[in-house]
């Protein structure tokens, strides 16, 4: 089994990962606007639902039928994507220059 090392995280984890480095691509704090909670599986999608407790994807098929690896880590793709969402959105967001 390979996994992509280096990148497991809990989703509260990410949440904060991402709220930060919003905050230092756009200049803007959003921790005022959003609150991260720890919700239990059951409480959030109700009784019987069965969750896991870690997520470590099994990348190996990706690797071995489409001849594909993990090239960048998550702090690099999360920034890329936060840029690209701030300048896709610049203009339902009032700005005329998002960076």
């Amino acid at each position: 089994m390979w996994v992509n090392p280096g990148n497991e995280c809990t989703i509260a984890q990410l949440a904060c990962r991402m709220a930060d480095m919003y905050k230092k691509i756009s200049g803007k704090n959003v921790g005022d606007k959003i609150e991260i909670v720890d919700v239990l599986s059951g409480q959030f999608y109700g009784k019987g639902y069965d969750d896991s407790d870690r997520r470590v994807p099994d990348i190996s098929k990706a690797k071995k039928l489409l001849g594909w690896s993990p090239s960048i880590g998550l702090d690099e793709a999360l920034t890329r994507t936060i840029r690209a969402y701030i300048t896709e959105y610049k203009d339902a967001f009032g700005k005329k220059d998002a960076h």
